[in-house]
C-alpha cells in the first residue's frame, strides 16, 4: 500500500483514491469489477484499487454484500 512520504506523493498515495470510491458508492452498491471499470483512470493496476478496498474496509467505510455480491457503504 502506497501511503504520502518522501517516495510517494499524496496524489500517487491510496489516501487520495478513497473518496472517489467512496463518491461511486454513494448512490447504491456496486461488483467490485463493475466499481473498478468505474474507477479505472485513477488506479495503476488492480493492487492499488484493492489496497484502496482494504483501507476502507478496514476504517468500516465499506461492506460487501454476500448476497447480491456488491460493495455497498456502511
Amino acid at each position: 500500500m502506497k501511503l504520502p512520504s518522501k517516495i510517494f506523493t499524496y496524489k500517487e498515495s491510496c489516501l487520495s483514491k478513497l473518496a472517489p470510491i467512496l463518491k461511486s458508492l454513494k448512490e447504491k452498491g456496486c461488483r467490485p469489477n463493475v466499481l473498478y471499470k468505474k474507477n479505472k483512470k485513477i488506479f495503476k493496476n488492480t493492487n492499488d484499487f484493492t489496497d484502496c478496498l482494504t483501507v476502507l474496509f478496514v476504517l468500516g467505510k465499506i461492506k460487501f454484500n454476500p448476497k447480491s455480491e456488491e460493495i455497498e457503504l456502511c
